[in-house]
């Protein structure tokens, strides 16, 4: 049997773990095995091990290199295929240059639906501690200038084409300094190709320089968590419901947006509960993950509110009268079942948005003062159009099933490998 050729995944640290291990199965079915490089020591990921197996992937800090330049550590490895979540950070692009001068194929793989987010980036709430915010920053600074814009700088030295480059980097260097937006991406983010999970991000993807012969739609493995069936599309549309609205939470409070405390998010929570509570509709909570790991899951829970975790999410909307969202991706299982959905963007999150997923749902409602949740009922009893949920699910659900995405993004991997894809 012929040894094993390696993908090579590389990231900042190891908190994208889970979206390389769905691969493996798929990957060593085809005669590949999967290893993680990270740049954890580096500041984002302190305490991992140099290396170590998890999940059925090889882990790997950088400091396990010792010198080596991310040049050098491609020439070592020589993978027949370099994976990346995102490409937007320095070291990132350093590494897209090797590989290109190295003639190895590279992949972008969208980790969640981002046309489901709003356009404009949020910023952190400065309230929560300033002096955090100072050692985020100072830390940030830190890596830069000691690790990653020496080993960018050398990737540009040694694979610039031409002054071009250089300009492009300086503008980008501005840009970001600066905190400048909407200006194109660079030329640096460009992998060889890129998936998506859904036919809706395929603009998204365009913006990485991407011709759409070389983005490929790979279903979006997130509604494997949460056990969605295929006869769950459209099952709710025009049913009634226990009188139960199920409010999507996306992780804000742990990430320092607009919220300042439990206690600042629980009363964001009570506001809402009381105004469908005047009507006769409850309110009941499914947490983001970074939610539960900070402790505000389980103080919407003491607060009294029912609280869903993964596995009895899916069951709660199949019961549910309806459904409301902050901008997160699990905000399209409800849309796929064909509930009604409301988009929060009242009292502390006001003007924060959607994106395209929700605001194209014809079954969304906007609620942008909480006076708008009067309207409830009528809201509920609206009719949704089949043929609209139907072409809804085709831009934001397809394909399908979900549970063939890992097959499908290494079928690509293997593609790129062959040169069936360049």
């Amino acid at each position: 049997m012929s040894e094993e050729r390696l993908i090579l995944a590389f990231d900042g640290w190891t908190a994208g773990l889970p979206h390389y291990a769905r691969l493996v199965p798929a990957l060593r079915a085809r005669g590949y095995r999967l290893m993680l490089v990270h740049l954890g020591s580096w500041g984002h990921d302190m305490d991992q091990p140099v290396e170590e197996e998890r999940d059925g992937v090889l882990v790997r800090d950088i400091r396990y290199y010792g010198r080596l330049s991310l040049g050098a550590i491609l020439r070592q490895e020589r993978p027949a295929a370099l994976l990346f979540l995102s490409t937007r950070a320095f070291a990132h692009q350093a590494m897209i240059r090797h590989a290109r001068r190295l003639d190895i194929p590279t992949l972008h793989l969208f980790h969640g639906i981002y046309c489901a987010a709003p356009p404009m980036m949020e910023e952190v709430n400065f309230e929560v501690s300033p002096w955090n915010d100072l050692s985020l920053y100072a830390g940030k600074l830190y890596r830069n200038l000691r690790h990653i814009m020496p080993r960018y700088l050398g990737a540009l030295a040694t694979t610039a084409r031409g002054t071009s480059d250089w300009i492009e980097f300086a503008r980008e260097l501005k840009s970001r300094l600066t905190g400048g937006t909407g200006a194109a991406l660079p030329s640096d983010v460009r992998t060889t190709a890129g998936c998506v999970y859904v036919k809706g991000d395929i603009a998204e993807m365009r913006q990485y320089h991407l011709p759409d012969d070389r983005i490929f739609a790979v279903g979006n493995p997130d509604f494997m968590q949460f056990g969605l069936q295929a006869d769950d599309l459209g099952s709710r549309l025009g049913l009634p419901g226990n009188g139960e609205i199920v409010y999507i939470e996306t992780g804000l409070l742990a990430y320092a947006i607009r919220f300042t405390s439990r206690e600042d998010y629980t009363a964001h929570l009570d506001g809402i509960a009381a105004a469908i509570g005047r009507h006769g509709y409850r309110l009941a909570v499914k947490p983001h993950p970074a939610s539960v790991r900070s402790g505000l899951s389980a103080a919407i829970a003491k607060a009294g509110y029912r609280v869903y975790d993964n596995t009895d999410f899916v069951d709660g909307l199949r019961a549910a009268s309806g459904a409301m969202t902050e901008p997160s991706s699990a905000g399209a299982v409800p849309a796929m079942l064909g509930l009604p959905l409301f988009l929060i963007s009242c009292g502390k999150l006001a003007g924060r948005g959607h994106g395209r997923l929700f605001t194209r749902y014809p079954g969304s409602i906007p609620v942008e003062t909480i006076e708008r949740l009067d309207g409830i009922g009528a809201d509920i009893e609206k009719p949704i159009d089949p043929a609209a949920h139907r072409a809804w699910l085709d831009e934001f659900a397809e394909p399908l099933p979900a549970s063939a995405m890992p097959d499908r993004v290494a079928d690509i991997l293997q593609g790129l490998d062959r040169g069936a894809i360049s």
